[in-house]
């Protein structure tokens, strides 16, 4: 798919969304292995609005225009070879108790293109050291914490088939509120994808 920006057609916002400066970039999982952890999201954490990915860039405002971004990221994917993630175990996040799966093989590339993305218009300095990951449960009840780990865990366990998958294209996605709070009494909110474009062969 050839490079291309149109935030106005590309994502489907909900009615009465209102934009906000916080933007990512994302390698969205493809099936059946980007299925099942959807699905386990869900189980995790019930109405869970995201899909399945390893982020580039993790949330964060920008500088200027989205337009002047999405041209930083153009330039980064023409030199950014497509390479093979491979999941290892489910971790924990102990700073902000995020369940998650490492990464077995991938890690490299991603740190090069975190390195080579985070300045000009991307530039944050993040609250967190940048570490790739797939997150599966964020945002619930701290005292469910235990029992939502073992769940993944045995989840995870159960999955029998390829644990890898190819990262061929990357989404430049931003966040939107909505009306009404979740079960943390926090705003709701749905991340529409804004523009997407291939790694190089």
């Amino acid at each position: 798919m050839a490079c291309g920006f149109d935030p106005l057609h590309f994502g489907q916002r909900e009615p009465d969304a209102v934009s906000v400066n916080l933007y990512a970039l994302v390698g969205y999982i493809p099936a059946p292995l980007g299925d099942f952890l959807d699905s386990l999201r869900c189980q995790l954490v019930p109405n869970c609005r995201l899909r399945s990915h390893v982020s580039f860039l993790p949330p964060r405002p920008i500088l200027g225009s989205p337009q002047d971004a999405w041209q930083q990221i153009e330039q980064m994917s023409l030199h950014t070879p497509r390479f093979q993630v491979d999941l290892g175990k489910v971790n924990v996040f102990c700073k902000t108790s995020v369940i998650y799966l490492d990464l077995a093989q991938g890690m490299d590339q991603l740190f090069r293109a975190h390195r080579s993305l985070n300045q000009c218009a991307l530039h944050y300095d993040e609250p967190f050291e940048y570490h790739p990951h797939i997150t599966l449960a964020q945002k619930f009840p701290i005292a469910d914490l235990a029992r939502l780990q073992e769940v993944a865990e045995r989840e995870w366990d159960g999955y029998r088939k390829d644990r890898s998958f190819e990262v061929e294209k990357i989404t430049f996605v931003q966040n939107n509120l909505l009306p009404g709070f979740d079960q943390n009494g926090l705003q709701n909110n749905q991340w529409i994808d804004l523009a997407e474009c291939s790694l190089a062969r």
